[in-house]
């Protein structure tokens, strides 16, 4: 499942050989958690839209339901997940920093945040969507009658993606 992911991180890290160590810390302890809660996320919408997938096509002999709404569930649910650490980012900066100190979280720790997660967010929705719109082509999986086996696929293949483009280092393009 995490295939793709050592190749993203041992890319991080040589990139962020140049730039400051405690950016880099703390930017790549909230980049693993990300990915943590992401993969928490993608399994649980991965159950959610198999037993939906069931239900529908098989119990209820309906047309399947749209695998469309997959990245967007989970982006929104990351999104909610991930407002608790950097509300507590903000508060540690506005709380502790100060010009007469080092705190470790300033400004530009602040900026790198927003800009890595914005950055990130936005290929991860739009690499996420033409990996569903794959899924549902019927050339490809048959997910009139095939979802289950599509809805895994998708779901790996979106976390994959996502793991890799996650460790990826927006934040530099921040300064």
């Amino acid at each position: 499942m995490i295939e793709s992911a050592p190749l993203a991180v041992l890319y991080a890290l040589l990139s962020a050989l140049f730039l400051d160590w405690k950016t880099v810390g703390v930017m790549y302890a909230l980049k693993t958690y990300r990915v943590l809660t992401l993969w928490i996320i993608v399994y649980g919408m991965e159950k959610v839209f198999s037993e939906n997938y069931l239900r529908r096509a098989f119990i209820n002999h309906e047309y399947p339901p749209p695998f469309t709404q997959f990245v967007a569930v989970c982006w929104a649910l990351e999104f909610i997940v991930l407002l608790i650490p950097m509300f507590i980012v903000a508060m540690m900066y506005s709380r502790y920093k100060s010009s007469d100190n080092a705190f470790i979280i300033d400004y530009t720790i602040l900026r790198g945040l927003l800009t890595d997660y914005t950055l990130s967010s936005l290929l991860l929705v739009l690499i996420g969507n033409v990996i569903v719109k794959q899924i549902q082509n019927k050339n490809l999986f048959r997910y009139d009658h095939e979802g289950l086996r599509g809805i895994r696929a998708g779901a790996e293949m979106f976390f994959q993606v996502s793991s890799a483009i996650i460790f990826v280092p927006f934040y530099s393009v921040a300064d």
